[in-house]
């Protein structure tokens, strides 16, 4: 029970009796406080208070440790798991610790539980936190695109709009934004491609949203694009490109060239062979979806890559350089054999070539196709845009 004291009133006689009880009391306190402050640490003792943000610590993300006694964080030492904390960020002092949480080896998805401890000069405390690995912010993966579906149409004509559909395939770890971008670049100007949804309106911005795709089937999304042929169009080269809004430059791919030719029919949509370009190893680096390499004949290599729908024997037909004055350009097929096959359903192949610019190369088109070996008809193409430096 406190000391209870009587409250004084004015004229009141203020007695040595009542002062030694004040002093007494007071000395109690001071006595009841040391005990308090030795017992939680806020003497002379290195002690942690506190962790925040409060939760799972996830890598990479900043950590606060509160405490008191930690004196200069230069002489603290902080250890997670069994990995030493580097470094510290500004605001760190003698009451909290600021820095990132350092990758921890052997982390399982869902996290562990793991010692985090503070060592000085004043001592040594700890606490039992969870650890998680760092979630990506930066979407990463694959974009397979490929024309689905050709207008109805028996013929191409002037004048008139025509209506293809695209199919996206994203193989991704997050869901991500991307910009859509159609062309279609004619001998004669007056092409257009737009993006457009199923009442032929444009999609304004052009962008369509996918969410994560985990391999190895990723998600899908099917796109329209209007092209309108002008009146006096004779061909064009219909192109669809995707990139991430996030990530445009490390996420990104593009359809070969389909073409487009006035008087004749629609390039006939399939989905029984999808080639795409997967990479490119130096000197060849690519520039706004085209393959460029220096016009000094040393050959680079473009790695293209073939998901076959259904089983069977396929061959690599002898690849094409469109409008090569000179033979400036240079390719070699990177395979054993042009001939191959396939077991499983939508099975995916690796098809390298080589390729090199002499001086004077101009900007072209290289040509891939895959055909079936049993069904002529069965055939996938990419036309896949080629420069030199400096070259347009």
């Amino acid at each position: 029970m406190p000391e209870q004291f009587e409250r004084i009133q004015p004229g009141d006689l203020i007695t040595a009796d009542f002062m030694n009880r004040l002093l007494a009391a007071l000395e109690g306190l001071d006595g009841r406080v040391t005990t308090l402050e030795e017992g939680s640490g806020i003497g002379t003792a290195l002690r942690i208070l506190g962790i925040t943000p409060s939760g799972p610590a996830q890598m990479g993300q900043e950590l606060c440790v509160l405490g008191v006694n930690f004196g200069l964080p230069a002489l603290d030492v902080v250890v997670i798991d069994t990995v030493a904390v580097t470094q510290f960020k500004a605001g760190s002092n003698g009451s909290q610790l600021l820095f990132d949480v350092p990758a921890i080896p052997n982390t399982p998805p869902q996290g562990k539980p793991v010692t985090l401890s503070v060592s000085g000069p004043n001592g040594f405390d700890s606490r039992e936190i969870v650890v998680v690995p760092a979630q990506p912010t930066v979407p990463q993966g694959q974009l397979i695109l490929n024309l689905l579906q050709s207008p109805p149409e028996p013929i191409i004509q002037n004048g008139q709009s025509y209506v293809f559909g695209f199919r996206i395939r994203a193989i991704t770890n997050l869901e991500e934004t991307y910009t859509v971008s159609p062309t279609a670049q004619g001998l004669q100007p007056g092409w257009q491609a737009i993006l457009v949804d199923e009442q032929n309106t444009p999609i304004i911005p052009a962008e369509v949203t996918l969410a994560a795709g985990p391999p190895p089937n990723g998600v899908t999304r099917d796109v329209r694009v209007r092209v309108t042929v002008p009146a006096g169009g004779t061909t064009a080269n219909l192109r669809l490109a995707l990139a991430s809004k996030r990530n445009p430059s490390g996420l990104n791919n593009a359809t070969g060239n389909i073409a487009l030719t006035v008087g004749q029919a629609p390039p006939v949509a399939s989905d029984d062979i999808i080639l795409r370009r997967d990479s490119v190893e130096a000197p060849a680096v690519v520039e706004n979806g085209a393959v460029v390499l220096p016009p000094t004949g040393v050959m680079g290599a473009v790695v293209f890559r073939a998901t076959i729908k259904a089983p069977g024997a396929y061959q690599v037909e002898p690849l094409v350089i469109q409008n090569d004055a000179g033979n400036r350009w240079n390719t070699l097929l990177g395979l054993s054999s042009p001939g191959f096959t396939t077991t499983g359903q939508n099975a995916d192949v690796t098809i390298p070539v080589g390729l090199s610019a002499e001086a004077g190369a101009a900007a072209t088109n290289l040509i891939l196709r895959v055909r079936s070996q049993s069904n002529a008809n069965i055939v996938g193409e990419i036309s896949q845009p080629i420069r030199a430096t400096g070259g347009q």
